[in-house]
């Protein structure tokens, strides 16, 4: 689907999400026809890559409203966790704990497409450099496991070609990335790529797609050792997206169709089949409000972490309003806000065990960045010495 088909989609999406939809809607449409009329190439040059019908609309009302300032007061300490298990305080008093580096996809300077590095969480320096093998040209996709080793990427194959998955792993002690062909069949390029999570394990890797002209979405479970597969389907023109594992072999998605918004449970114990029939929803959209990119599931199963998003006032005094919200899995009620709502955009990159710490990115005046949100603070994480870095990375994955 082309960049301009999923902003579209983002329009019927958020006329039911947000109250005061309609003016901020004709806003994104001046705004697109504008875009339309002037660099009709841009929508033909597009990688294909998970993204989210919320998400589109996001990044259309950045540019509407201008540039967006973040305004966070305090920092929490935290801790960076080294590979033997050590942990570095920050700062001084009370710390949470994250993973000691980081894979992100770049974009090269030089050319069309992504590499991937390995970035070091506590300097920001770049570890180690991936980039896709020949004939690949670009990643579209990044997820990883608990070991702090394994990641498997997606590599596309020319300008919405097919995609194949790879298996990472990271040799922290040569600072090496291996890469390894997964017996998993590739993605065709007729096919839509919805979404991609790995097990904490590593054991197990989770890939939803929409075949092209089918009202169908389609979400396997793979085995990395064998490639053997079970298959849910739902009749949708919903896509199931953010994936994320939490215990028992439960898996995460979200879904922006009937009977619900919100995130669901898939038990992917069963032996497949209905896609919807097998799951339950775990957290519903709060009334008024979108999840940002999609909300994730806390590996201990636990808890529903979202990035959220609401839009207010009208055409000429229009406001988007961001919160990081925490929600039971088993009730579906929220039971904290994280961070007090503010102007910005920002996405959810990560969380640990319990859903209490994550990994977010935010919008500033400097560009996209990263931070660490526990304790209801949020503490900054070191940009990569390359200036700019982080205002193009566009997925990134942590793991603990």
């Amino acid at each position: 689907m082309r960049a301009e088909d999923e902003i579209r989609a983002a329009f019927r999406v958020l006329a039911r999400q947000t109250p005061d939809a309609d003016v901020v809607l004709a806003a994104i449409r001046e705004q697109l026809d504008k875009a339309n009329a002037v660099q009709p190439q841009d929508r033909q040059g597009a990688v294909r890559r998970p993204l989210t019908a919320a998400a589109s609309a996001v990044a259309v009302l950045a540019v509407i409203g201008g540039a967006i300032a973040l305004a966070v007061s305090g920092h929490a300490p935290y801790r960076i966790a080294s590979s033997k298990g050590q942990t570095a305080d920050t700062r001084r008093g009370p710390a949470v704990t994250v993973p000691p580096y980081y894979l992100a996809e770049i974009n090269n300077r030089k050319g069309p497409g992504e590499h991937a590095a390995v970035i070091d969480t506590r300097t920001g320096a770049t570890l180690a450099t991936v980039r896709p093998p020949k004939p690949y040209s670009t990643f579209a996709a990044i997820t990883g496991a608990s070991d702090d080793r394994t990641f498997v990427l997606a590599a596309e194959r020319g300008v919405g070609g097919a995609i194949t998955l790879f298996r990472a792993r990271f040799a922290p002690s040569r600072r090496k990335v291996t890469l390894t062909a997964l017996p998993i069949p590739a993605i065709p390029a007729h096919e839509r790529f919805d979404g991609l999570a790995l097990s904490p394990s590593g054991s197990r890797l989770a890939v939803s797609t929409t075949a092209s002209g089918r009202r169908s979405e389609q979400l396997s479970v793979y085995s990395m050792m064998t490639g053997a597969v079970k298959v849910w389907r739902q009749s949708s023109l919903a896509p199931a997206y953010t994936l994320s594992w939490g215990a028992d072999g439960m898996l995460a998605y979200n879904w922006d169709g009937s009977p619900h918004y919100g995130v669901w449970l898939l038990n992917t114990a069963t032996s497949g089949g209905g896609l919807i029939a097998n799951s339950r929803l775990a957290t519903a959209l709060p009334h008024g409000w979108a999840f940002v990119w999609g909300a994730l599931l806390s590996p201990d199963g636990s808890t529903v972490v979202a990035a959220e998003m609401r839009m207010s006032g009208n055409l000429h005094t229009h406001r988007t309003n961001f919160e990081f919200g925490e929600f039971s899995a088993a009730t579906g009620a929220q039971t904290h806000v994280l961070l007090p709502q503010h102007d910005g955009q920002e996405s959810l990159i990560w969380t640990n065990p319990s859903g209490k710490v994550l990994v977010v990115q935010t919008e500033t005046r400097q560009g996209m960045t990263l931070g660490v949100l526990g304790g209801g603070r949020l503490a900054p994480i070191p940009n990569p010495p390359a200036a700019g870095r982080f205002a193009e990375f566009t997925s990134l994955t942590m793991v603990f």
